[in-house]
């Protein structure tokens, strides 16, 4: 039986994804050396200092969500029956294709 969380709770968690999205888009956009927590703390709009009540550092920030990832991708292929492979097999002689510079 799960809980529903109080509207404290919710608050906090929808502000630790909300850190979270804007951390990553600048991660993307920026780079992760080149990216300051006053620029993510802008983008999310919280104060700097309220960015580390959520989070100790940036590298918390891209393993913030990690045990939940690990978590639905196992209980996924838990529910996958026996005789399927976890993975599709790999497509033989076909080229990798990594995208271009436009593309991105």
């Amino acid at each position: 039986m799960s809980e529903e969380l109080g509207l404290r709770e919710r608050k906090k968690l929808e502000r630790r994804r909300s850190i979270e999205v804007a951390a990553l888009n600048r991660f993307g956009k920026n780079g992760f050396d080149a990216t300051t927590i006053d620029e993510i703390a802008a983008d999310a709009d919280i104060a700097p200092r309220t960015f580390f009540s959520y989070f100790p550092t940036k590298e918390d920030v891209v393993l913030a969500d990690y045990a939940d990832r690990l978590k639905r991708t196992t209980d996924e292929l838990g529910r996958r029956p026996p005789s399927e492979a976890p993975w599709p097999p790999p497509v033989p002689d076909t080229p990798l294709q990594l995208p271009t510079s436009d593309a991105v």
